[in-house]
């Protein structure tokens, strides 16, 4: 369908199509159209070969014909116009015009007729024919959107991927007035209020939800689907629709038509408050609800598992620790035998050192000497020997077995 164009007429330039047979009419039709509206464009046609090449080049704004012509009457221009599902306005122009004539072209559509004697009504019955013709492109529009957002509305309802029904709550009175029991109430006392809930409208995903065959089943069922458990939860949908609160949301588990049991998320958002109508949403978080409960029971055994291995850590620490202590102990110990032990060597050493003769000594015989000692431990069983008589020297690098303290002594037996 295609949507009709909006013109607002006072913001534009019109275009004006005038078929006179009498051009001298035409110029003064022009000349007071003119006056209070000066940006309009005026074409002027005489006979029936015009007046449809003009429609078809260009269609205009509005169109002024004299009833009268040779070989085309204003009424045969009208229903050419029609005939061509054009919404113009349409307004006669003639000398004269007998009642019951006037009357018979407004029955067929014409918006109005002007006698040539009185052009001064000519831009009144033009304001008045392009505020009609306003309205009802402004009607048409207000329906087309109307029609487009139903549409958009039911290809969303129909294809939202989750469970929707439309409810009417028309015993919302009696739901207000038994509000203050609602604390002391049974769960029976409360489901009874939404037996008197319609179901206006639901999809595919609804039905198939609940496990329902129609609209009818489910909508019989509907009171008694809710799980008595969860009165909490039945109790605030009904303060919530008591209140007739624009949205809300609430979970609950549910029954099937079947007998299964489903956890669903419902939202409720009101559209109509006079009716006590709601769209409702279900999702189906039954899955979710089970993965919870398994996730719950795996965190509880991880926890105990937890808890006896951090038992069991907690015991192999004390013993750690009391085996650091001891060997902290231990390792004082072996410092305290390290330390004598060191200082004895190092003692040993210089006892060692006494014996070797002093470089001097045997600098004193050579110009160009010097001496490398390099133990492997502190002591070593290396030494060097050295002897001198008159003009004779004696010098000797002796390698004795073994190293450290054992070494040091058999190189003092071997420097003996």
């Amino acid at each position: 369908m295609m949507r009709p164009k909006k013109r607002p007429y006072k913001a534009e330039k019109l275009k004006v199509l005038l078929l006179e047979d009498y051009h001298l009419d035409a110029k003064l039709m022009t000349k007071t159209i003119s006056k209070e509206n000066p940006s309009w464009e005026f074409l002027h046609v005489t006979d029936r070969l015009g007046f449809e090449d003009a429609l078809a080049n260009q269609v205009p704004d509005l169109i002024l014909s004299d009833y009268s012509m040779p070989q085309y009457t204003g009424m045969e221009a009208f229903l050419t116009v029609q005939a061509l599902g054009l919404k113009i306005p349409f307004i006669l122009v003639t000398g004269e015009l007998p009642e019951d004539k006037a009357i018979s072209c407004i029955k067929e559509g014409i918006d109005d007729y002007v006698i040539k004697s009185s052009l001064t009504r000519l831009n009144l019955a033009i304001h008045n024919a392009l505020a009609k013709r306003q309205k009802e492109i402004d009607s048409q529009e207000v329906a087309q959107n109307l029609l487009e957002s139903e549409s958009q509305f039911r290809t969303i309802f129909n294809n939202a991927g989750v469970a929707i029904f439309e409810m009417e709550f028309s015993n919302i009175a009696e739901i207000v007035d038994k509000q203050t029991l609602w604390r002391k109430a049974k769960f029976e006392d409360i489901q009874k209020l939404f037996e008197g809930a319609a179901i206006i409208e639901l999809n595919e995903n609804a039905l198939s939800l609940f496990q329902a065959k129609d609209k009818n089943e489910i909508s019989r069922a509907f009171s008694k689907l809710w799980q008595s458990y969860d009165i909490s939860s039945l109790r605030y949908t009904a303060q919530q629709i008591s209140k007739l609160s624009s949205s809300f949301e609430e979970k609950a588990h549910f029954t099937t038509i079947d007998g299964g049991r489903i956890f669903l998320k419902y939202t409720f958002n009101l559209i109509d408050k006079v009716k006590g109508r709601y769209i409702v949403s279900f999702v189906d978080l039954t899955d979710v609800k089970r993965s919870e409960a398994r996730l719950n029971s795996v965190i509880e055994r991880m926890e105990s598992v937890v808890n006896s291995r951090t038992e069991e850590l907690n015991t192999l620490n004390d013993e750690l620790k009391d085996q650091a202590i001891d060997r902290e102990r231990i390792n004082g110990m072996l410092r305290e035998n390290y330390i004598h032990m060191t200082e004895s060597i190092i003692a040993a050493k210089r006892i060692q050192q006494l014996i070797l003769p002093p470089k001097q000594v045997i600098a004193d015989c050579f110009s160009d000497v010097f001496i490398y000692l390099r133990p492997l431990d502190i002591v070593s069983g290396d030494f060097y020997w050295f002897y001198q008589h008159g003009s004779k020297c004696w010098i000797a690098s002796v390698d004795c077995t073994g190293h450290g303290v054992p070494g040091a002594f058999m190189s003092m037996v071997g420097s003996n």
